[in-house]
């Protein structure tokens, strides 16, 4: 059991590091191109699919399907995650990439999400949950062209960038470069997650719905 979540750690760490990447890739680009730093964004959950690293808001939709000790699992995820995403930052902070005009970016990113309502960051959460679910689901439909399968990872992710989505696990990146941890944005941070979980959930529950549906008429 040490063993398993040890393991779990590791691969939320992993996972956490990955998203951090990306989004220093995004906030490296963005004011070149938007639509550049959002493609570029993408290659953190690439990688965390490919290689099954352990990414909350990729496996929180699958709550329902397991025993209620998943949510343990979760909850190591969300700290492993976080932890990754933080290492990344501090580190970052220390070379000579994060400039003036670098933490200018990611302060202005930050102060922007903060000046949300609370209602409509868990709007723009819930979004953020569908389209991570979407992508992550669409890896599993076996009759699904590999090519198709990466073109869903690209698309979904670069669509909640560009519509300004919240996504937890970046926002515990972009918070923690910009130095901007404060009793708000732990209490956006927890609003997110639930964001985030909520519209995996609606995902899993239309495709459940549709799945039985498809059920039925086979039989009849």
């Amino acid at each position: 059991m040490v063993k398993k979540y040890l393991y779990l750690a590791l691969m939320g760490l992993a996972s956490g590091i990955c998203i951090a990447i990306g989004g220093t890739v995004y906030l490296s680009v963005v004011e070149t191109s938007k639509v550049l730093g959002a493609l570029f964004f993408c290659i953190g959950l690439f990688i965390i699919i490919c290689y099954s690293f352990a990414l909350f808001t990729g496996r929180v939709g699958y709550v329902f399907e397991k025993k209620w000790t998943y949510i343990l699992d979760l909850v190591i995820m969300w700290f492993s995650n976080l932890l990754g995403t933080a290492i990344v930052a501090l580190l970052f902070r220390q070379t000579r990439l994060f400039d003036a005009a670098f933490e200018a970016r990611a302060v202005a990113l930050v102060a922007s999400k903060a000046s949300e309502s609370w209602y409509g960051i868990l709007i723009l959460a819930i979004f953020c949950g569908m389209l991570v679910h979407l992508a992550v689901h669409t890896q599993k439909l076996e009759k699904l062209h590999p090519v198709f399968k990466i073109v869903a990872i690209f698309g979904c992710i670069s669509v909640f960038i560009l519509c300004g989505f919240e996504h937890v696990i970046a926002d515990m990146y972009y918070v923690t470069l910009a130095n901007a941890w404060s009793l708000k944005w732990i209490g956006y941070i927890l609003l997110i997650t639930l964001g985030n979980s909520i519209g995996a959930w609606i995902i899993w529950g239309f495709d459940k719905i549709a799945t039985k549906i498809k059920d039925l008429e086979s039989k009849n």
